[in-house]
């Protein structure tokens, strides 16, 4: 009884832990202030998200999320590349595959093997005739 209490105390204490973290990251979201308070009142200024202000931080982040967008729809405009690439991963899938499963009937063989020859020659029930059973 005392180690199902210790584990469901254990588990309160980890939820709770992880909810505070939680709360905390919540809270703290956007929370970016360069200092300067006077455009408070400006609803533009005051964002929750940082691509709130009309600044050159904005300005900057916009450019390089177009960049991002610009290259991924050129990765994604020629499939030959993503093709061979998928090619490539499905066969080393396949050998992976085919090696593990080797890997498996060949364990399983040498295991029986030693099992067989662990076993003393008149240990086994299939190996005692009745003129060599005891008694």
């Amino acid at each position: 009884m005392k180690t199902h209490s210790f584990h469901l105390i254990k588990t309160f204490t980890r939820l709770a832990i992880a909810a505070l973290i939680a709360f905390t990251l919540i809270a703290t979201i956007g929370c970016e202030s360069d200092g300067n308070d006077r455009d408070a009142d400006n609803p533009e200024q005051r964002s929750w998200f940082s691509f709130g202000g009309k600044d050159e931080r904005r300005e900057q982040r916009i450019a390089t999320l177009e960049q991002q967008l610009a290259t991924l729809e050129s990765r994604l405009a020629s499939p030959e590349e993503s093709i061979r690439r998928v090619a490539l991963w499905q066969g080393i899938a396949a050998a992976f595959a085919v090696i593990s499963g080797i890997a498996l009937v060949g364990g399983a063989a040498l295991g029986s093997r030693a099992r067989r020859m662990s076993r003393p020659t008149g240990a086994g029930s299939a190996n005692l005739s009745p003129e060599n059973q005891p008694g």
